[in-house]
């Protein structure tokens, strides 16, 4: 097998679907995008790239989807389906459906689902082999409790995939309670950063001007606004370390559900001008303000491997997080970075300060930032070798 056209179930609007297609793409795979429209996020600003080829589904009506589930099981499969199925995973039969006409239509040699609570339910119910599968984030760690009938059909699914691709062994230990079997079809790697885009430099005043970087000591964070995020903390953690660092500057580059809860409690504390909210930031802007950074910083309850500390790891930053999910896996305590295991904002402040206040600390943890993104997280590398696992897969299921 030499090129290979793969519909990737994926998030449209989601940085991460662009770097799958280029990443795909530039090893020869021929790549095309589907999605539901009702699973994007509300307030989402980004937009799919204009080269990015994307089908978009529509979840049935509540009518149609009460007529299947009495039609194939009768009124207790329709009672059960009303009681314990969000609308979303009710409707999979039908969509299912939906996309197996597709790929049979359109002749694509696989699927690879991007996530598992719903892009990989989705591959499942098309009952279309071969299918990949990304697990990764909170479908590993929240959806299960969250919806406690999601991890039976999350079971399925995984047991169904030719293969699955986690980022770490932590993922692989928590998919393995999920689906023990899967054990010798687990590919495991971070699916890294771009490390000839976001690399180290200097900006001159006028392109920091140009840009809009402000003046100070920058402090990046690029998590979602979110509760998950848990952004209220290092907002509650810089006003603390305002009192001894009076030139720091919090950049927020994202935007979500509590920008405006953000806003307000940045102006209860006194420090609106300077926490600066700056909504969704594209990637050129994002490399600018890495360049111009002093250190990155998130505070997740829960955590996969977040794409933004690899792309500050990359930029050479101190990184400074909580000690959660699979943030051991980029940062190593007091080498590139601080984990942080008091969940108080003043632990995190000092943490932070450390860094701020020791120059060669700084720049030797940031030096050892840029050293791991390019020797474990390469993404040239990864799809490189994972194109050749999707491959050999593939054609292990064709003997």
């Amino acid at each position: 097998m030499t090129t290979i056209r793969i519909l990737l179930i994926s998030h449209p609007h989601s940085v991460h679907t662009e770097n799958w297609v280029e990443g795909l793409s530039n090893n020869g795979v021929e790549v095309d995008v589907l999605y539901v429209r009702d699973w994007i996020p509300q307030g989402t600003n980004a937009r799919p790239r204009a080269d990015i080829d994307c089908t978009l589904l529509d979840v049935p009506r509540k009518l149609p989807l009460l007529k299947h589930s009495l039609f194939h099981g009768g009124v207790r499969k329709m009672l059960r389906d009303i009681l314990n199925r969000t609308r979303l995973h009710q409707s999979l039969d039908l969509l299912g459906k939906q996309v197996s006409d597709i790929v049979k239509t359109q002749c694509y040699d696989l699927i690879h689902a991007h996530g598992i609570a719903t892009s990989a339910l989705l591959a499942d119910a098309s009952n279309f082999t071969p299918y990949t599968v990304s697990a990764w984030g909170s479908d590993i760690y929240i959806m299960p409790s969250k919806y406690p009938y999601i991890q039976r059909l999350m079971a399925r699914a995984l047991a169904h995939a030719a293969l699955v691709h986690v980022e770490s062994t932590v993922s692989a230990n928590r998919i393995l309670e999920i689906a023990p079997r899967v054990k010798d079809r687990l590919y495991i790697s971070t699916w890294g950063v771009d490390t000839d885009f976001f690399v180290p430099q200097s900006l001159s005043t006028e392109e920091k001007e140009k840009v809009g970087i402000p003046k100070g000591r920058v402090i990046l964070s690029f998590r979602a606004l979110l509760p998950l995020y848990r952004v209220d903390i290092i907002v509650r953690a810089f006003a603390a370390l305002l009192e001894t660092v009076q030139d720091a500057v919090l950049v927020i580059g994202s935007d979500g559900l509590q920008r405006d809860a953000l806003e307000k409690l940045s102006k209860n504390l006194g420090i609106e001008e300077k926490v600066i909210f700056t909504g969704y930031v594209d990637q050129g802007k994002k490399r600018a303000l890495f360049s111009s950074a002093y250190l990155y910083v998130q505070f997740p309850e829960s955590d996969g491997v977040a794409l933004s500390m690899m792309e500050a790891m990359s930029s050479a930053l101190p990184v400074v997080s909580s000690d959660v999910g699979e943030t051991s896996v980029l940062i190593k305590d007091g080498y590139n970075g601080f984990l942080v295991r008091d969940s108080t904002p003043e632990g995190l402040s000092k943490a932070m300060k450390r860094i701020l206040d020791d120059h060669e600390l700084r720049n030797t943890m940031g030096m050892h930032s840029r050293e791991l993104a390019i020797e474990d997280h390469s993404r040239t590398e990864f799809f490189r070798s994972f194109v050749e696992a999707v491959k050999h897969a593939v054609e292990k299921l064709c003997l």
